[in-house]
């Protein structure tokens, strides 16, 4: 969350950590193309944060394989906080038996059963 009176801007999708301050400027640069007053902004501060995601990018959400009574909510990426509520709602109509439909393309079972093998 930003501090009082800033704005965060960036994003990246990348396969390993990001070393934050090699990102700085490429980030300014690309949201001053939206924004021109951000390239002359002072900058409070530099932060990364996994955006845990599935392999196949797509969230798990559901009952988990193999495991009575344990269900799943996870692997949004970078559209968690806009897509994650729903799903938990999902889920919580799932385990509380209100008939809860979730698309079988987010099925945590689309990977198979944890220790068995392929």
């Amino acid at each position: 969350m930003p501090l009082p009176g800033a704005s965060a801007v960036g994003s990246t999708f990348l396969d390993r950590e990001p070393v934050p301050k090699d990102w700085v400027e490429p980030i300014l640069v690309n949201a001053s193309r939206f924004v021109p007053s951000v390239a002359d902004a002072p900058i409070r501060g530099v932060r990364s944060c996994a955006r845990p995601q599935s392999v196949d990018g797509r969230p798990l959400v559901g009952p988990v394989p193999g495991r009575r009574r344990l269900f799943v909510c996870a692997g949004h990426g970078p559209w968690g906080i806009s897509t994650g509520p729903a799903s938990a709602r999902q889920v919580a109509d799932m385990v509380l038996g209100r008939g809860a439909a979730i698309a079988p393309e987010l099925d945590p079972a689309r990977f198979g059963v944890p220790g068995e093998g392929p």
